[in-house]
């Protein structure tokens, strides 16, 4: 396996599969806290498959169904809204998709759950986790060299960026005519950027071949870079909790011998909201919109 995905590519991914699952549910049911989705069946009935039923119990809603469940808690809305069914449908689905808040709200209602709950571990996004942590220890082997060198140039910040990304990916292309492409959008700005960008081209196209050398050669040479590069290597392909919980608690002991704030680069690498969370909120999003939707129409009615 050689995916890499970021985390919020993931997230996109997810919900734009969970709303495609949701979209032509109708609302069967419904009590005062209660609502009950399934899909229309051709035959005028329904399917059972993704049925879902979403329950608002004081501060906390509760969406289950053809899923693991999800809870989302706890609710410290408005204090008139507290306890108002409607108000918490809309305090998860409101938001449409899954987002960092709503994802925390899910980690608090199933907190006493265990650690993982509501997680799992995606190798996909592992590697690009590990591949990103990788870059940024690069770039930064580059910008200390360069400084050190003092080419007597003011390089834009996103020079590193660039030139290591490009270098590491595959691109061979020599640093002046790679940098020519960076700076293309550059060449509008003001007299002085322009100048400095041309004086840095000037600079690097005398020294390309061995710059190119030092990038290949000092990043070899770091330690952190081989410590993430080999953990991009040797990411696992199962998606189970225990080889996840595994894989990380080998690289954060290989990356603190190096780097004593470990735990900052880490994370919760490889690790993402199960899609049963996506679902939920997916499902509580089609809710609302069906409801709204039953408002206006009765509201027509009436006028």
């Amino acid at each position: 396996m050689t995916d890499f995905l970021s985390l919020s590519d993931y997230h996109r991914e997810q919900s734009r599969k969970a709303e495609d699952i949701f979209k032509n549910h109708i609302l069967r049911e419904e009590d005062d806290n209660r609502w009950l989705l399934t899909k229309p069946s051709n035959s005028g009935g329904f399917r059972c498959e993704f049925w879902v039923e979403i329950i608002a119990a004081k501060n906390e809603l509760i969406v289950h169904g053809d899923f693991s469940p999800t809870i989302f808690g706890t609710y410290s809305g408005r204090p008139e809204e507290k306890g108002d069914p409607r108000a918490l449908l809309n305090w998860i689905g409101g938001r449409g998709r899954l987002t960092a808040y709503t994802f925390e709200k899910a980690r608090i209602g199933m907190q006493g759950l265990g650690t993982y709950v509501g997680k799992t571990f995606e190798p996909s996004v592992a590697r690009w986790e590990c591949q990103e942590n990788f870059y940024q220890q690069a770039e930064g082997c580059l910008a200390d060299w360069l400084l050190a060198v003092d080419y007597g140039v003011a390089l834009p910040p996103r020079f590193e960026k660039m030139l290591v990304r490009g270098k590491l990916t595959g691109d061979e292309t020599l640093p002046e005519d790679f940098c020519a492409k960076v700076f293309e959008k550059e060449c509008s700005e003001t007299d002085k950027q322009i100048r400095t960008i041309n004086d840095y081209l000037e600079i690097f196209a005398t020294d390309a071949e061995n710059l190119q050398e030092f990038v290949a050669k000092h990043i070899a040479d770091d330690d952190l870079c081989i410590v993430w590069k080999d953990a991009i290597e040797s990411v696992p392909d199962g998606n189970t909790l225990e080889e996840g919980i595994q894989f990380q608690q080998e690289v954060y002991e290989a990356v603190s011998d190096y780097d004593v704030d470990a735990w900052e680069s880490i994370g919760d690498l490889g690790f993402v909201p199960q899609r049963s969370v996506f679902f939920a909120v997916a499902a509580c999003a089609r809710a609302l919109e069906l409801i709204e939707e039953r408002d206006k129409e009765m509201e027509t009615v009436t006028d």
